[in-house]
């Protein structure tokens, strides 16, 4: 067992119809250019839920309560360094206005949970130790879970 404290980050599935709320990491670092889940690092005084119903309005200005969301799975990932993480999964369904972008991201679009896969992941596992291990442990199994799903 790793004496690593483990952190938490969040996801959030934003759902509409059969389509889940993808948007586009700007900037420079390795993330830059991937299409993800909206979410983020939890702050030490948040709950899971909190925590993703907050990065969900600063990245997409879409606002829910954490009553609104359902949390689907959770995995735990060790980084290259020993560090660890927990991500944790929550969907809901789109509330009924426009998503606004912060500056973390330049662009969002609504597609099937696969869409995800469609991407040029071996560009992104070369970009940092880190990708792989979350590609592999986190992102594909959270879209799995996804695609599984009925709607």
């Amino acid at each position: 067992m790793s004496s690593h404290p483990v952190g938490d980050s969040v996801a959030v599935a934003v759902r509409r119809d059969a389509n889940v709320l993808f948007v586009r990491r700007a900037g420079t670092d390795p993330w830059t250019g991937i299409w993800w889940l909206p979410g983020g690092g939890r702050d030490a005084s948040e709950t899971l839920a909190d925590a993703a119903t907050r990065e969900l309005w600063e990245e997409t200005a879409l606002t829910v309560t954490a009553n609104d969301l359902e949390r689907l799975t959770s995995v735990v990932a060790t980084a290259p360094t020993g560090s660890r993480r927990r991500f944790t999964l929550f969907a809901v369904d789109a509330p009924g206005r426009a998503v606004q972008l912060n500056e973390e991201n330049d662009a969002a679009t609504w597609k099937p949970p696969a869409y995800f896969l469609s991407q040029p992941l071996g560009r992104f596992r070369q970009r940092s130790p880190l990708m792989p291990g979350w590609i592999d442990d986190v992102a594909v199994p959270f879209i799995q879970h996804l695609d599984s799903r009925p709607r």
